[in-house]
C-alpha cells in the first residue's frame, strides 16, 4: 500500500491544478488519501 501514496499524491495535484481546490473529484481524492494514511497508521 505504500506505494499507493504518491499515486494518491499525483492524483490529488493534478486534480488540484485541472479542477480546483474544491471540486468533488479532487475532494473525493484527497478523503481516500486520508484513509489510506489512517489505515496505514492507524491510532492506538
Amino acid at each position: 500500500m505504500k506505494k499507493l501514496n504518491p499515486l494518491y499524491l499525483q492524483a490529488l495535484a493534478i486534480a488540484e491544478q485541472a479542477l480546483g481546490e474544491n471540486h468533488p473529484t479532487t475532494v473525493k481524492i484527497r478523503e481516500n488519501l486520508q484513509t489510506l494514511r489512517q489505515q496505514q497508521h492507524p491510532s492506538s
